[in-house]
């Protein structure tokens, strides 16, 4: 699956809203106007130009290439205001990207890529979370810290360490008399690093205790060793040591939790989970989070393909699964998604990805078909309608090792949906709940 992060879709607060339930499934759909588009690489952290890029005016209008390098402002004239973008990132594993969207939807979209196919090809298979660790080019020359965690209180069984470019998190660390720990750090930037230890069957004096350092910077190529960590108390902002407090998350049917913490120094600290519909999770006190910290929620059933993610600035304590989604795919004549529709879904995405030829990815919203008059969707055929500038190695060909549609709803504007992701922390809180139907996986 593609990792998708679109960044700043002008009204869309959709990244970290980590609120209970989701959106109205029936959006209002507005007139004609503008909309602005551009292409976001999200390895570079710049706006790019697509190898070929083309719009459409109405769900049934002429799709005409775009010139220049953007952002795209194009009129729409269609009387609910419906659009199309289609682009391709090629740098020889060719991706077609297409998002189809009204007006009420978004009328300013930042589009993230990995214009590298080395880092999509990194992350797509992380498994089926949107909010999956982003995958990034190890620097040559990090640098790091280590050192041991000392006088660890009794009776911790959950283990957990992270900071920018490691992380790790462990069971049955019973009353260890140390920890080595070690932390790696991209170097030119501020990181942050933690090591907590948590009490899982509460048999402890403490429920847990975090170590949290901020901000930190060290020229590229250093190495801090024997940084030991004293886990006597007193626990204090001082000292960088924190008591943290043991909640539980339930979500009903699920198979798997995971917890996270995520700040915005691109540090993620698991904070519990398990392979069941509840979980312990240990939380830090106030004092030590920053506004801009998310705690990151996230379950899964594997029977019915379901999972749901959120971003909260605050504890939560249960969440649900959306329903089931089931759909067909006919290809007589092409591809043509048929049954895209679900109760609460208000995106569709269509994902057709290969390791050897071209893939797409084609985010369609509810506002759209209603315009558009439909449940079903057929890959556009730009070869056989002429449209200037593609290329025949872009068309659907195959073979592909996976196809699938994955219905979505979400809390927030259209734009945060867009915009969520491990590259922009500091947004909203935000819920995404996904429900998937597969059509090929030769995995």
């Amino acid at each position: 699956m593609f990792t998708r992060i679109l960044l700043s879709l002008g009204c869309l607060g959709l990244l970290f809203a980590l609120v209970a339930g989701c959106s109205d499934n029936a959006p209002q759909q507005g007139g004609d106007g503008t909309v602005t588009f551009s292409v976001f690489d999200r390895n570079a952290q710049q706006t790019v130009t697509p190898t070929w890029i083309a719009f459409q005016d109405g769900p049934n209008g002429v799709w005409t290439p775009l010139a220049g390098s953007g952002p795209y402002t194009v009129p729409v004239t269609d009387a609910a205001g419906a659009y199309g973008f289609a682009f391709v990132v090629d740098d020889g594993s060719p991706v077609v990207h297409m998002l189809h969207g009204t007006l009420s939807d978004a009328s300013d979209v930042v589009y993230p890529v990995w214009a590298d196919s080395q880092q999509l090809n990194a992350t797509r298979r992380a498994g089926r979370t949107r909010f999956s660790p982003a995958a990034r080019p190890t620097p040559i020359t990090p640098w790091t810290q280590n050192g041991t965690a000392e006088n660890i209180p009794a009776d911790m069984e959950f283990m957990s360490v992270a900071s920018p470019l490691s992380s790790g998190a462990g069971f049955d660390y019973t009353n260890p008399v140390s920890l080595h720990y070690y932390w790696e750090f991209l170097a030119g930037t501020l990181g942050d690093g933690a090591v907590l230890f948590g009490d899982i069957d509460g048999n402890g004096d403490i429920p847990g205790a975090l170590y949290l350092q901020r901000d930190l910077n060290e020229p590229a190529g250093t190495s801090l060793t024997n940084q030991n960590i004293d886990f006597t108390p007193p626990y204090s902002a001082g000292n960088g040591l924190y008591l943290c407090t043991r909640q539980t998350f339930t979500v009903p049917d699920a198979d798997n939790i995971f917890v996270s913490l995520i700040t915005v120094n691109d540090m993620r600290l698991a904070l519990g989970g398990g392979n069941a519909s509840s979980a312990s999770y240990f939380t830090p006190p106030a004092s030590a989070l920053l506004e801009t910290d998310r705690y990151r929620f996230y379950a899964k059933s594997y029977a019915n393909d379901t999972w749901m993610e959120c971003l909260s600035g605050s504890p939560i304590a249960s969440q649900s699964l959306p329903a089931a989604f089931t759909c067909t795919m006919d290809q007589s004549d092409g591809y043509l998604f048929q049954g895209l529709t679900h109760p609460t879904a208000t995106v569709f995405v269509i994902e057709l990805e290969s390791d050897t030829n071209t893939e797409w990815e084609v985010n369609v919203t509810l506002a759209w078909l209603q315009a558009a008059g439909a449940t079903e969707y057929a890959l556009p055929d730009f070869a056989g309608n002429d449209v200037a500038g593609w290329q025949p190695a872009w068309n659907p060909t195959g073979p592909f090792w996976r196809i699938g549609v994955i219905a979505e709803s979400y809390t927030g504007s259209f734009a945060d949906y867009f915009i969520r992701g491990d590259d922009n922390i500091s947004t909203p809180d935000i819920t995404i709940k996904s429900a998937e139907c597969v059509l090929l996986n030769d995995e």
